[in-house]
Formats: structure tokens, sequence, C-alpha cells
């Protein structure tokens, strides 16, 4: 009777090879769901961000045609960031555009743009037509000309944006809009797009 107690509390103090087996088991599919969710984030972050500046180019010309003014996309010189400015026909010059979706946006790619002809000046052409004089705008030496306007009849100037990821070697998204429609995104492999 004595072999059996210690039998049965040297059993009590361990696990059995289906219980390590078990746990074994659980740990493999948390640290699979782990790496599966990190694993694919920068991708997905990359698809997330092209997906909300197409929706808000898609805006601007429904924000453009509402308001009855032209909206115009700038895009910084290291593609890092783009804001939206707004063609004030008074002081006939671009303002920034400060309506909530339309402010100054950072962003976790590069883009680069495209120009589908030429860009429109809208500072330059009025100045043309009412004959007015050059002015240092209140912005800095060196006026605002968007490459992308928005017009208020609901056409823009045709364009082409370039986004590109650090991490994402293999694609990168284009955004396009030909200047009447609906502007549209998709992927194409990385070496497709022009240096």
């Amino acid at each position: 009777c004595f072999n059996v107690r210690i039998s049965c509390s040297a059993r009590q103090a361990g696990f059995t090879l289906i219980e390590l087996l078990v746990v074994v088991f659980i740990a493999g599919i948390m640290a699979g769901l782990t790496v599966m969710s990190v694993g694919g984030n920068t991708e997905r972050e990359f698809k997330r961000d092209v997906a909300r500046i197409q929706q808000v180019l898609n805006l601007a010309t429904d924000e453009a045609q509402f308001n009855g003014e032209e909206l115009g996309l700038f895009v910084a010189a290291d593609g890092k960031s783009y804001s939206f400015y707004r063609f004030d026909e008074k002081e006939v010059e671009w303002v920034p555009y400060d309506k909530h979706g339309f402010t100054s946006y950072p962003l976790t790619l590069k883009l680069e743009i495209e120009m589908i002809g030429e860009p429109v000046d809208l500072a330059e052409l009025y100045k043309k037509i009412f004959k007015l004089d050059d002015k240092v705008t209140a912005y800095g030496e060196e006026p605002i000309i968007p490459l992308v306007v928005f017009f208020s009849d609901g056409d823009y100037t045709p364009f082409r944006l370039w986004l590109s990821n650090s991490y994402v070697k293999e694609s990168v998204y284009t955004i396009r809009g030909d200047g009447l429609g609906t502007i549209h995104s998709q992927s194409v492999a990385a070496r497709e797009k022009p240096e």
C-alpha cells in the first residue's frame, strides 16, 4: 500500500504525454496566428493608405463641384505628404484648404506624381486675363502651384500617382484619373514603374 501512495503522489506532480501535446499544440496555433497577423501588416497598411488617397481624390472632385470652387492637390517634394489648397479668386492665389479630410496628411509611403498633359496654373491665367501684377503670397516667396486641379464643373486635370513602400519591394500602386470620370487605383509590378 505504501508503494501505491508513492506512485499516486508521483503521478499527481507531473503531466501526462497527452497533456503536454495539447499544450504544445495550442501554443503552436497561437504563435501561428501571431505571425500571420503581424507578418502581412506592412502590405495591409500600404493598401489601406492607397485606398484612403483614392477616396480623398474622388471626394475632392465632388467637393469642388458642390462648393463651386477649384481645389488643388499639392504633393511635397519628398513625396511623404500631400495637402489640398483652394483657389481664392479675390486674392488670385491658392490658400490652404482646412476642411476636415483635406488637411495635410503625412504618409507611410512615397508618392510621386506624373502629369498627363500640362499643369494648369490658375493664378497665372487670372493674372493674364485680368491684367494683374505679380505679388508675393502670404505663404512664402514661391507661390503654390498644385499639379492636379479639381474644377468646379466636376472635371480635373489628368494625372497618375505612383505609390511605393520601401518595405514592399515586389509591387507598387498607381492611382489614375483621366480628367473626367472616377479615379481608380491598381497594383502593378515594381519593374513597370518609370524611373
